[in-house]
């Protein structure tokens, strides 16, 4: 079966494990950006790792903007830049402070032979919790866990379509889970069905689990690889018209 681009692009975006996956990543990225300078870039040079030679200058703040909170209190991202030797470096570093405003004043210290390694002295990350490095490091990971799962069922979604053999497949149970996707319960779906005289079974989570009829003799249709007829789809559960 041919399927052409915008279908395949579908298959993909639809898969709930990319979703959630990506939401994820999304969460962990936002709670980690903030901090990650402070942890490494800050380490190194407040504590002169190395002994590299840090000097201080006064730089000029360029853009500020929320970025997450702690303890109630707006966490603001804010960018600067600074001028050595007549070129000019930027940066970007995290506050509490709610008065911090575009072109207020900073303090930065950065490497004497390198300025694009640089970081405001306007506040130390002593003052942030390190429980958000650890969610979102957690989410980052379980993200692209996720990612990951959702991409490799997406592509074998598209080979069953692509190589696989039509078949019918009868609905015999369905029970709800705990979950629920725009306050619509989520529910699992089961089928069986028979190929060259041995049973198969899946199962399907939707919300959409109206549109089948279980205890029934009614059929549905579904797509299976030869070579492999565990591997499934259960055509009125696809995002896309085939």
């Amino acid at each position: 079966m041919r399927i052409s681009l915008i279908k395949k692009i579908t298959l993909l975006i639809y898969q709930k494990n990319l979703g959630f996956g990506l939401t994820l990543l999304f969460l962990g990225y936002f709670s980690l950006i903030p901090f990650f300078k402070n942890f490494s870039l800050g380490y190194f040079i407040k504590n002169e790792i190395f002994h590299a030679q840090t000097m201080t200058k006064s730089g000029v703040v360029t853009d500020v903007y929320t970025v997450g909170s702690y303890n109630d209190i707006d966490v603001l991202a804010f960018e600067y830049y600074f001028d050595v030797s007549g070129k000019k470096y930027i940066g970007k570093d995290v506050t509490t402070n709610s008065n911090m405003e575009i072109d207020n004043s900073v303090i930065i210290n950065y490497i004497k032979d390198n300025p694009s390694y640089n970081i405001s002295k306007y506040e130390n990350i002593k003052d942030f919790d390190s429980s958000f490095i650890i969610i979102g490091l957690i989410f980052t990971i379980i993200g692209f866990f996720l990612i990951f799962k959702g991409i490799k069922k997406g592509i074998i979604t598209l080979k069953i379509l692509q190589f696989g053999i039509s078949g019918k497949a009868i609905c015999y149970a369905k029970t709800q889970t705990l979950i629920r996707i725009n306050d619509r319960r989520i529910y699992k779906v089961k089928f069986k069905y028979n190929f060259k005289g041995k049973e198969y079974k899946t199962i399907i989570k939707t919300a959409s689990w109206y549109k089948f009829e279980s205890n029934s003799e009614k059929e549905y249709a579904i797509i299976f690889l030869e070579k492999d007829p565990s591997k499934v789809c259960v055509v009125k559960n696809l995002p896309i018209k085939i």
